[in-house]
């Protein structure tokens, strides 16, 4: 795998005003996304995994400066070797990189236009950004090569998205994103609103697309299973912060945040042994732990000190090339286990 650096995240924050509940009070910030760094390699998959409100989407879009980020600074390499500060581009200038910097968004059902063919829906940015002309048969070739790369038959070329089924429509949205060769694709959510036996075709159809195309994935999701099989490196987000990064196997071999740990013992499993026990996590408001001083978690963490309350938290090496923001990522595995275990009973 090429280690060339493609997108680069300093200090990336997002926040959502929240509205007033009194006279005199301070106005109030979701922070959705708070102050997060980090870095996607070329060719990789990068995987981001959180429980639903952790503000995963939010980064992707983010990233893609559909959202005016509040902070921070998002820097893309492209392979001309130079530096670019996406925030700092003018419309005119990021809509020329749009064809490098493509989304899937979530619902396969709401992001295509229901007025449009899917050849057309295909088509639109590859004639918006001048690779073909409009109407050519050069046009219509492509469109179908394209397709047949996605496994779209040439039949669904005149028809509307809603005679395919949501399995076909994520295939069409996968399909629009490719068609304009990209070097980096944000996967928001790409596979959740599709069955089981769908999302295997969908991301055996994305594997082999990144080898064959030399992509690179942003890939978000909830579902650990998923992002295990498909992903190079994971991040663990909470809150707006990621709280976890490192090798996939690594991540879920040796999980280092109590948080990760919860996520992974989440997962359902026919093996009943130990490590397939569930942790039970209190409820908790996301503005209040957004807020707070010390560990957002903290309030949450069956390893919870007086610490985590009151200082900050910073992400730390625990084992080579593996982060993660706990003032107890150095204890340890087995003595963390016995704190899960001696918590539950």
């Amino acid at each position: 795998m090429d280690e060339k650096t493609l997108i680069q995240l300093d200090g990336l924050k997002q926040y959502f005003p929240l509205a007033k509940t009194g006279l005199g009070r301070k106005r109030r910030f979701l922070r959705a996304v708070d102050g997060v760094s980090l870095q996607i390699k070329q060719g990789e998959t990068f995987g981001l995994v959180g429980e639903s409100g952790c503000g995963k989407s939010t980064l992707g879009k983010s990233i893609l400066q559909l959202y005016k980020r509040m902070g921070g600074e998002v820097w893309y390499y492209p392979e001309t070797g130079e530096r670019i500060a996406l925030s700092k581009q003018s419309k005119k200038q990021m809509r020329a990189l749009r064809k490098d910097l493509q989304i899937v968004f979530q619902d396969p059902y709401s992001s295509l236009n229901p007025r449009m063919t899917v050849g057309q829906i295909i088509g639109e940015g590859v004639t918006a950004h001048g690779l073909y002309k409009p109407h050519s048969k050069a046009l219509q070739s492509y469109v179908l090569e394209v397709m047949q790369k996605c496994g779209l038959d040439e039949y669904a070329l005149h028809r509307y998205p809603h005679e395919f089924s949501g399995g076909q429509r994520q295939r069409v949205c996968i399909a629009r994103a490719l068609a304009v060769k990209p070097k980096f694709v944000v996967c928001d959510e790409c596979v959740s609103a599709l069955d089981v036996s769908i999302q295997a075709q969908i991301i055996n159809l994305l594997s082999h697309l990144k080898e064959k195309e030399n992509l690179t994935y942003l890939f978000i999701s909830h579902d650990l299973s998923v992002v295990r099989h498909i992903a190079d490196t994971i991040a663990v987000m909470y809150l707006g912060k990621i709280v976890e990064i490192g090798k996939g196997e690594r991540v879920f071999k040796n999980p280092l945040h109590p948080y990760t740990m919860a996520l992974i013992r989440s997962v359902p499993t026919l093996a009943q042994n130990k490590n397939s026990k569930r942790i039970y996590l209190p409820p908790t408001t996301a503005l209040q732990d957004n807020e707070s001083v010390g560990c957002p978690f903290a309030k949450r963490c069956f390893m919870a000190k007086d610490v985590c309350f009151s200082k900050p938290v910073e992400l730390w090496e625990g084992e080579k090339g593996h982060y993660a923001s706990c003032h107890f990522v150095d204890m340890p595995k087995k003595q963390k286990e016995a704190q899960i275990d001696g918590e539950r009973e």
